[in-house]
């Protein structure tokens, strides 16, 4: 394989004319200063490093005594290191640095935040099935105050073409996501009627919502009305979603994708998935998205209930 990989990379027979070679150039214009797109990811690179740095330095200032007065191995500082690194790269997040919560289980110290749902990227549809059934358990519950879910999980990415400014995409919670939607849509719209989108349409225009949220509301609707009348029913009273009219934010667990694996079972195959791909999948100009529950990863060992708000 060595000599292979050293092996040189000439034809194995060599032209006789210049004319078969190349010849021509592919002329290209500098960017100008003024909507320069390599000058603005470079400036969005050293503002994240930036302030990945400041935290880094202010936990290892922490730090720095015990180290000074105890001799440590080589290993043990390597790992300290690296674990700092990680901890200033986790704490640098915006989202991370607005918790709401804390939640402590076992070993695991998970951090709330709270998102605004127009703004969340979407890498997968929701499902149909499971949407409407807790459309159903939310509009049965007796109390009227609040509305409690587990939080949704979402990763900071930089989704490609549609935005350069870095969003928090889900990476678990699409279900919920859409039924929050679904009832905030009907609390301002009503109930359309059967295979009417005009409304859904404007909805997700006012709200800056993407082609992914739009498919999936209407998905929901229209199985709604062919399959459930008695939901269909109790959504006409305007009691029944009230709550959700000014609904504007969801609880949500914040990651770091790049720590864990997200594994994708399209065409009954099993590939782990890249965060690159999050950021391909989670943009609307490119009308890309993955099947409803064909991502598998790992998740928290618990969670506390939080009110969207």
């Amino acid at each position: 394989m060595v000599l292979e990989m050293d092996a040189p990379r000439t034809p194995n027979e060599f032209p006789v004319n210049g004319a078969d070679f190349i010849q021509k150039i592919a002329p290209y214009e500098a960017e100008s200063e003024e909507g320069n797109l390599s000058l603005t990811f470079w400036h969005r690179a050293l503002a994240d490093f930036a302030m990945q740095g400041e935290i880094y330095v202010l936990l290892f200032e922490k730090l720095k005594a015990e180290f000074e007065d105890v001799k440590h191995s080589q290993a043990v500082l390597e790992a300290v290191v690296a674990q700092l690194a990680l901890e200033s790269s986790f704490l640098s997040q915006p989202l991370a640095r607005d918790a709401a919560y804390v939640h402590f289980i076992d070993d695991q110290q998970l951090v709330y935040s709270y998102v605004d749902i127009d703004k969340l990227a979407r890498s997968e549809f929701a499902c149909t099935d499971i949407v409407i059934g807790m459309i159903q358990d939310i509009i049965g519950n007796s109390s009227r105050d609040e509305c409690l879910i587990a939080p949704i999980t979402v990763a900071n990415c930089y989704p490609i073409c549609s935005s350069h400014d870095g969003r928090a995409v889900i990476i678990d919670g699409n279900n919920r996501t859409a039924t929050i939607g679904f009832l905030r849509f009907v609390s301002i719209y009503g109930v359309p009627n059967s295979g009417e989108t005009d409304n859904l349409r404007e909805y997700c225009r006012d709200y800056g919502l993407g082609p992914v949220c739009f498919v999936d509301l209407y998905k929901v609707m229209d199985a709604l009305w062919q399959s459930y009348p008695d939901i269909i029913q109790q959504l006409k009273n305007p009691e029944s979603a009230s709550l959700f009219r000014r609904v504007r934010q969801l609880p949500a667990l914040v990651t770091e994708e790049s720590s864990f694996f997200t594994k994708t079972l399209l065409d009954a195959e099993e590939n782990v998935l890249q965060p690159v791909h999050q950021s391909i999948f989670a943009t609307d100009d490119l009308l890309v998205a993955f099947p409803g529950k064909m991502q598998s990863h790992g998740r928290a060992r618990g969670f506390k209930a939080m009110p969207v708000r």
